[in-house]
């Protein structure tokens, strides 16, 4: 015969732990982004294969995709980000695969990504607000923040961001 637990205890076991959940979600809160409009930070790299990269120095839209093999929502965007790399191959907007440890830049190829890659250290994901990943930032021409896109984005929503980081 099993004890039945007194009302007052049943909810405690069930209601803390439930309570301790959302206190820890509503206190973690949604990650803070870089704000839209604002300049985006100094961004100056090697990318894989030797060509240097000046975000300051892009003519047109950039895309910054901050990603780690080991992440599974990065690893399903991937086929949606190489759709608009090979749309914007050509022209002036390009996308930038910055990933943040060595593991992941040697897999890149590997995992279909064609995209320019860069690695990246925690000061510039500090200075760019990553918290989770994938991040994905659009910067305009005159190297504003656009938008900031945390977790897995579309080829449809991201090519309409870049539509409206032309305007």
């Amino acid at each position: 015969m099993t004890k039945s637990l007194s009302l007052p205890r049943r909810i405690a076991r069930i209601g803390l732990p439930i309570a301790a959940i959302v206190a820890f979600a509503g206190f973690a809160g949604a990650p803070k982004t870089l704000p839209s409009g604002e300049p985006a930070p100094a961004l100056a790299l090697s990318l894989h294969g030797g060509e240097d990269f000046d975000l300051q120095a892009q003519d047109g839209v950039t895309v910054l995709n901050f990603w780690a093999s080991w992440c599974p929502s990065c690893r399903e965007e991937i086929p949606e980000l190489e759709a608009v790399h090979a749309s914007l191959e050509g022209g002036q907007d390009r996308i930038v695969g910055l990933a943040l440890d060595a593991r992941s830049m040697v897999s890149a190829g590997r995992m279909g990504l064609s995209m320019p890659q860069g690695l990246v250290d925690q000061p510039t994901l500090d200075s760019f607000r990553v918290e989770l990943l994938p991040t994905t930032i659009v910067v305009d021409r005159e190297g504003r923040v656009r938008e900031t896109f945390v977790g897995a984005i579309t080829e449809d929503r991201l090519h309409q961001a870049i539509a409206e980081a032309r305007e």
